[in-house]
């Protein structure tokens, strides 16, 4: 997608919609409400349908559980085995979702540069609504399984929750300008992460007091609301006016993205190497909150779904203090307690240390007191996206914005692909003899992004030495160029 007005509008034009102080907001609010009632609920769906059919009850008391603590009881690996067959199904459904919106992100990003963003918007929507209709189906008539891999290949075939946000804030690039811009799209963040929250909570609630069918179909209910609202003449006004065609698009975006990696010189080049690295690394190594899901439903926790819903929704509000806070000094704590002593790398080893206690104390927990501090400790690990993304946008042009957003837009997607294949196929294999090995790895794994920026580090402190020469310090008539070192 491109970013920024890329032409696409008048200034004029851009202006006028800029006034507004609404605008895709509501999309986002309601899209991410349903999404995170989808999410909270998910691994608890796919579990209990997995304990039905091996006869088994799966505990869900709301103060002490029912689970045996005696480890050697025939319900104790009973319940093993459940989990372990529950992680591979999570992994199939999330290969079935993350592998077609690898490419379709890229294709139809790039065709809302000819048709819209609206279209991309309403695309997206509709097939995440058309999927949450089938898992309505599926809880209510107790059907198999294997329909919700078909159901998650059609909502990643139309780009699912990542084209639909970067739809969105490509859509606050195209109406916003430069001045106007960081604090709008901090609103849009703030109201992702909110929604999002606030959708788990509410799913968990929903099913502790009524059933799975009932909190899809709320869920379908709040996709429908803002499907609605971009339909709506006038509501949301389209921005793209001088439209270009799909093929030259996609060309367009393919070329910018290549570019990086031809034109730009060594020192940009291994920034960027080391930085998409890291980026990626990263996100395939903190996504175990499903697999969390399905240890704290099993002893000696013995979650119920509503506990569950406090944890997972804790969790995501607790990302709204650490997440975007590079983009301005106005956002919530973090901005106020951080950035103010911060800059973007150590951001970044901020992450990466929370990722790791996160992981270390979560796996050591015995009691949920203990998870739930864990939980807490890992409030700034989603931080890493903003600080990589920020590295890399100060170093590049305006024209290159949309290439480098982009590519990371496909590295995100990529790192959800491949990250259900290693944990979720680690965790299946050792829930019987080592569960918490996967989580133990996972905090290993986060110890190379803090390397990797210790490089970078380093290497900015040597250029950092090198004296260049500053035209202003050179007198007429003196032949000896003075030499002066750069400020910090």
């Amino acid at each position: 997608m491109a970013a920024g007005n890329a032409g696409y509008q008048s200034l004029n034009a851009a202006d006028k919609i800029n006034a507004r102080l609404i605008t895709i907001e509501p999309i986002l609010c309601f899209f991410m409400l349903g999404d995170g009632i989808y999410y909270g609920i998910q691994s608890e769906f796919i579990q209990g349908r997995i304990a039905d059919e091996h006869n088994y009850t799966l505990p869900n008391n709301n103060e002490n559980g029912t689970c045996s603590m005696n480890a050697s009881s025939p319900e104790n690996k009973l319940q093993a085995d459940i989990e372990a067959e529950a992680s591979n199904w999570v992994m199939y459904i999330t290969i079935a979702y993350t592998l077609p919106s690898v490419f379709m992100t890229l294709i139809l990003g790039s065709w809302s540069d000819s048709v819209g963003r609206k279209p991309a918007i309403l695309v997206t929507s509709v097939g995440t609504l058309l999927n949450l209709i089938v898992w309505t189906i599926v809880a209510a008539l107790n059907l198999p399984l294997e329909i919700l891999i078909a159901s998650e290949m059609l909502r990643g075939m139309s780009g699912g929750t990542s084209l639909l946000t970067a739809a969105c804030f490509t859509y606050i690039s195209d109406v916003t300008t430069t001045e106007h811009r960081t604090t709008r799209i901090i609103a849009c963040e703030f109201v992702f992460l909110v929604s999002l929250s606030c959708g788990q909570f509410g799913g968990g609630f929903l099913v502790d007091q009524f059933s799975f069918e009932i909190a899809y179909s709320v869920a379908i209910s709040l996709t429908f609301i803002s499907i609605i609202y971009t339909t709506i003449p006038y509501l949301l006004r389209e921005t793209i006016v001088a439209k270009i065609r799909l093929k030259e698009s996609i060309k367009k975006q393919l070329v910018a993205i290549s570019t990086i990696w031809t034109e730009k010189a060594l020192e940009y080049k291994k920034m960027f190497v080391v930085i998409s690295v890291v980026f990626f690394i990263a996100t395939v190594f903190t996504s175990v909150m499903s697999l969390l899901t399905l240890h704290f439903l099993g002893e000696p926790f013995c979650f119920s779904y509503l506990m569950v819903s406090y944890y997972t929704a804790a969790l995501a509000l607790a990302s709204t203090i650490g997440k975007n806070d590079w983009i301005s000094k106005r956002l919530l704590l973090s901005v106020v307690l951080l950035k103010r002593w911060l800059n973007d790398y150590w951001l970044i080893h901020l992450s990466m240390l929370s990722a790791i206690l996160f992981n270390v104390v979560s796996s050591l927990a015995k009691t949920t007191t203990i998870a739930f501090v864990g939980g807490g400790l890992g409030m700034f690990k989603m931080l890493f996206g903003a600080p990589c993304r920020s590295i890399i946008s100060k170093k590049s042009s305006q024209e290159e914005q949309g290439a480098v957003f982009g590519f990371f837009g496909l590295v995100n997607s990529l790192g959800g692909f491949i990250s259900p294949l290693i944990l979720n196929n680690i965790y299946s294999a050792t829930v019987h003899t080592m569960p918490m090995f996967v989580f133990w790895m996972c905090g290993s794994f986060s110890l190379i992004p803090i390397i990797s920026v210790w490089y970078l580090q380093y290497e900015d402190k040597k250029r950092q030495q090198i004296p260049t020469m500053d035209p202003s310090d050179i007198t007429p008539g003196n032949p000896v160029l003075q030499v002066k070192m750069p400020s910090k």
